[in-house]
């Protein structure tokens, strides 16, 4: 039973969801001028905006919690989960009447070749009444999961599905209530004609360098969790691979929510290796084979697909060889991986201009530590954070706008970055109907005041006007595939600077993709473009 604090709701109903549907689509379908009502009539695009249980913050002798009880979020997941069984419910009924329209009525379901239904499922952030003081509550841990998912009807008119958080463009995870990464792959499952999966952001988020010591503590990101959020991801992949749809080819799957003005990190603090099997666990053997479970999820499902964007923490596990997997790419046209600069095991691929890597292994996680509440004494982080209020309030209106980042890996660490660029560059001679694809990064200048200090005047860094600048740039290989028609040979754009290579036996696999030894003709070496931001598309977050 959930406490007192959550307010008790009821979840739409499959019929006011529907009867919500037909009165958009009647609109809808009246706007449309005479001469293109039957060219353009027909429901598209539905939105489910997913709510959250208000949460009531002040009862008269009953404070509430600053950790979420498990019986407040099975309340919430439960409201979560009525909600998307309501949405695909009433969309089956309204499959069931648009095929039982007479030819005289304007259509339902728009009916033209790539229409169909596209439904969007956007979920709204965790809200609270009135706002409270501590922030342990805004920063949510547990997945959002759909409970019975093989209970829901098959939807035979949809051909893609979105589905991502509301507050996806603004990139502010305070308040945001993440879903389970497998719950996309579930829902695609009962989508027999589904084309295209797309999910802006799959709630990974990354620790936030806050200058507030109190607010890294209640703000950052549990190790524990997070690495079960991945292998759960793999799992979902092996349940969901022999159920989906053959008609799936195209794909986008961004784990973390890149920022126009980079990801704010403290890449001097040690990551997790969020691959090992726990040091507190009683087996010893990992169920992946110390693989990177999203890694090895992404390269099954990538043997399903055409077109495969992706934004994720990966390893060289990712790409098919022939030598090594059943499931190749043989399908795959167009092919996008944008690599986070740290391995999911903790192992960053870039150093300092100068080598710096002060840790050169993620450390392992343990039951007892990186799962909350960990070893926190919460009364002492709430004393801590008032005391930092103080001291820092007159020097911004809010302690959350206060940050430290040291971004200063912008150098490519040799023994790790060439694994990665050698088994991309081997995958791609296992996919016979590739087009084009890209690997790369965003890297970012931005250091600490005292590392600043170290490079004031030193020619190692990129072009700033300000020692402490932000300035960020693409690193990364494209291959673009022989045209039709053309001479027969590929492209290969090599965007990594002047003063670095690959070693040989990179330079070599990509020259096989465009020719052999006379390949160097179609290889390109770009500079680097400097930028004070990274241009981001807007539709890619509404």
């Amino acid at each position: 039973m959930a406490s007192q604090h959550l307010q008790v709701v009821t979840p739409p109903s499959k019929d006011a969801v529907l009867n919500s549907l037909l009165d958009t689509i009647r609109a809808y379908n009246a706007r449309q001028p005479p001469e293109m009502v039957h060219a353009r009539a027909g429901f598209g695009v539905c939105v489910l905006d997913v709510e959250m249980p208000l949460l009531l913050n002040h009862r008269p002798g009953t404070p509430l919690p600053c950790r979420e009880p498990a019986a407040d979020f099975e309340a919430v997941n439960a409201h979560f989960s009525a909600q998307v069984h309501a949405f695909f419910n009433a969309l089956h009924d309204l499959e069931d009447m648009a095929a039982k329209q007479s030819p005289d009525e304007l259509p339902f379901i728009r009916a033209g070749l790539g229409e169909g239904l596209q439904p969007v499922i956007r979920v709204a952030n965790q809200l609270f009444e009135p706002d409270f003081d501590c922030l342990h509550r805004a920063f949510h841990t547990r997945r959002l999961t759909i409970q019975n998912p093989d209970s829901l009807p098959l939807l035979h008119r949809v051909t893609q599905l979105r589905i991502f958080p509301a507050e996806t463009y603004v990139g502010n995870p305070i308040y945001m209530r993440p879903v389970s990464m497998r719950t996309p792959l579930e829902l695609a499952t009962r989508l027999p004609q589904l084309r295209r999966l797309d999910c802006g952001w799959l709630w990974e988020r990354l620790p936030v360098p806050f200058t507030s010591k109190a607010l890294r503590i209640i703000c950052g990101v549990w190790a524990g969790p997070w690495r079960d959020d991945r292998a759960d991801f793999a799992r979902g992949v092996r349940r969901a691979l022999p159920l989906l749809p053959s008609s799936l080819t195209k794909a986008r799957l961004w784990f973390w929510r890149p920022k126009a003005w980079g990801d704010e990190m403290d890449q001097a603090e040690q990551m997790p290796d969020l691959v090992g099997a726990s040091l507190s666990s009683s087996s010893s053997t990992n169920e992946f084979g110390d693989k990177d479970p999203v890694s090895l999820g992404l390269r099954d499902l990538g043997s399903r697909l055409e077109e495969l964007d992706i934004c994720a923490f990966i390893t060289t596990d990712l790409f098919p060889s022939s030598s090594r997997d059943a499931l190749q790419w043989s399908y795959m046209r167009h092919l996008s991986i944008e690599f986070h600069p740290c391995a999911p095991d903790g192992r960053w691929y870039f150093s300092g201009p100068r080598g710096e890597d002060p840790y050169p292994i993620g450390f392992a996680i343990t039951r007892e530590e990186h799962y909350p509440p960990g070893q926190e004494d919460d009364d002492e982080t709430h004393q801590l954070m008032d005391d930092e209020e103080d001291k820092y309030w007159a020097d911004a209106p809010d302690i959350y706008d206060l940050r430290q980042p040291d971004m200063f890996r912008i150098r490519p660490i040799a023994e790790r970055i060439n694994p990665l660029l050698l088994a991309f560059a081997s995958s791609l001679q296992n996919m016979p109907s590739l087009q084009d694809a890209d690997l790369f990064t965003w890297l970012t200048w931005r250091p600490s005041k005292v590392r600043a200090q170290e490079y004031e005047g030193s020619n190692e860094i990129p072009p700033t006007s300000y020692i402490d600048e932000l300035v960020m740039f693409r690193w990364g290989v494209r291959y673009e595939a022989p045209a039709v028609g053309g001479d027969g040979r590929g492209k290969v754009t090599w965007q990594v600077g002047e003063d670095w290579r690959p070693e040989d036996e990179v330079i070599r696999a990509f020259e096989d993709l465009v020719g052999g030894e006379g390949g160097k003709d179609n290889m390109e070496w770009e500079a680097f473009e400097f930028s004070g931001e990274r241009e981001q598309d807007l539709d890619d977050y509404v």
